[in-house]
């Protein structure tokens, strides 16, 4: 049976809006949202659920559900991480995210990203937004994590 963890509480804010972003990017509805701010690279980080340990290396998938705005620059870019604790677990490529419709976007983690997390109950997702043009914004309406 999958295990689902959605964010809890802030970690790192930044200057992304609105807080709390944990409140907005955990309840699967594309009617609340938070944005990273114009013209910058800028991250946040929530601390997500507690899991249960699945003691498999696969199945392991971070989600993120994200619309960049009408640009006229290259593509709005964003990076999501796990760590545990202050550990990076598991990092995305940079993801182009589209501008025309709110799409979600994965990562699964490898074998050896899984089998290095230790404490399924000290997860964090952190979120980056790659340096974009002013007057551009990325907007993640949900993320969340699965481990079988």
């Amino acid at each position: 049976m999958v295990q689902t963890a959605r964010p809890t509480s802030d970690v790192t804010v930044d200057s992304w809006t609105t807080s709390p972003l944990w409140s907005k990017v955990n309840d699967a509805d594309d009617a609340t949202l938070i944005t990273g701010p114009s013209g910058a690279a800028t991250q946040c980080e929530v601390a997500l659920a507690s899991l249960s340990d699945p003691a498999v290396s696969t199945g392991h998938i971070i989600y993120v559900r994200a619309k960049g705005n009408t640009g006229s620059g290259a593509g709005e870019k964003l990076t999501w991480y796990l760590y545990e604790g202050a550990t990076l677990r598991a990092t995305s490529a940079a993801t182009t995210i589209s501008r025309t419709t709110i799409t979600t976007y994965s990562y699964t983690l490898s074998g050896a990203e899984a089998d290095s997390v230790t404490n399924y109950a000290d997860l964090r997702m952190r979120i980056a937004q790659t340096p974009i043009g002013s007057g551009e914004l990325i907007a993640v309406y949900d993320g969340w994590m699965e481990v079988p």
